[in-house]
């Protein structure tokens, strides 16, 4: 057989390399989930719109014949974190907000309108749009002047750029987010170690969430807080992805910014990134910014 020029091995490795890393993402994709197979009582619900086909497994979420209630007027909008998917992410937060009387809908973001093979992986810019289409439809379904946002990590960072420069923070009363990179993240990826044309081509999200980016640069520039919208930051010191995990917090007036860690409350919680999503004490600060005026009570309690 012969020899491989050393350029033609370079690029054999990058690509191995890759696909790696798309491996990788596929097993994340397919975590077990937390929820239950059963289906909670419906709310108020119209009979004028039809569920879409499309719409993702996901307990609790996407009845569009759902109909917000005076005790819970906004509809909450989940957006998942980086290479998942709503019934990845969402299934124990979504089951227990729609028990708790709320409608609840999620989108799949990031792909570019299918440029990209995973979700989350678009340019942060393109998926902002993503959102805003997403929140209109809701808010036009629904009949609701606004809507709640909780994000999880990527999601917890992406509406920011939708609540600035897309004119969302018109549309959003409350957005809770979950281990956000809100001022970036130290975690070298797989990404880091490939040219930066392979990164930017598959992953182009995935250099945005570096500490010192262009894209947090200009989102952190002047404010991190847009007027009206009420802001709750839940991290975890044992985040593996977001490092150092006080990066999640936002600067902003008390009345305007809750920010916790789980370990303030729960000192001998070990929830790590992921669990932020399918535990009892993130949901009980989430529950609790839904509920009241402003962001999530500093001072709560949660039961640990």
């Amino acid at each position: 057989m012969p020899n491989q020029s050393p350029s033609r091995t370079r690029r054999i490795h990058t690509l191995l390399r890759l696909a790696c890393v798309t491996a990788l993402a596929a097993v994340a994709l397919g975590l077990p989930s937390a929820s239950s197979s059963a289906q909670p009582e419906p709310h108020h619900r119209s009979a004028a719109v039809d569920d879409p086909p499309s719409a993702p497994p996901l307990p609790g979420a996407n009845d569009w014949r759902c109909r917000p209630t005076r005790q819970h007027p906004e509809p909450v909008v989940l957006v998942h974190g980086l290479y998942a998917t709503p019934d990845v992410n969402w299934p124990f937060v979504s089951e227990n907000l729609h028990k708790a009387g709320f409608c609840v809908y999620a989108l799949t973001w990031g792909t570019g309108q299918g440029k990209y093979p995973l979700p989350g992986v678009a340019p942060l810019e393109e998926s902002a749009k993503d959102l805003k289409a997403f929140v209109d439809r809701v808010r036009i379904t629904t009949g609701s002047l606004k809507v709640d946002l909780v994000g999880h990590s990527a999601g917890g960072l992406m509406p920011r750029q939708y609540l600035r420069f897309e004119g969302g923070a018109r549309w959003v009363d409350d957005f809770v987010a979950l281990g956000p990179p809100n001022h970036g993240t130290t975690f070298h990826s797989p990404w880091h170690d490939m040219p930066e044309w392979v990164a930017t081509a598959f992953c182009p999200s995935c250099l945005q969430f570096d500490v010192g980016s262009a894209f947090l640069t200009h989102l952190n520039e002047s404010r991190e807080v847009e007027p009206g919208v009420s802001y709750t930051t839940i991290s975890t010191e044992f985040d593996e992805y977001i490092l150092p995990y006080a990066s999640a917090h936002l600067k902003g007036a008390s009345s305007q910014v809750t920010n916790v860690t789980v370990q303030d409350r729960c000192p001998d919680s070990t929830i790590n990134h992921l669990n932020l999503a399918f535990d009892q004490v993130p949901l009980q600060w989430i529950t609790n910014a839904l509920q009241r005026p402003g962001p999530a009570d500093p001072e709560l309690r949660p039961t640990c």
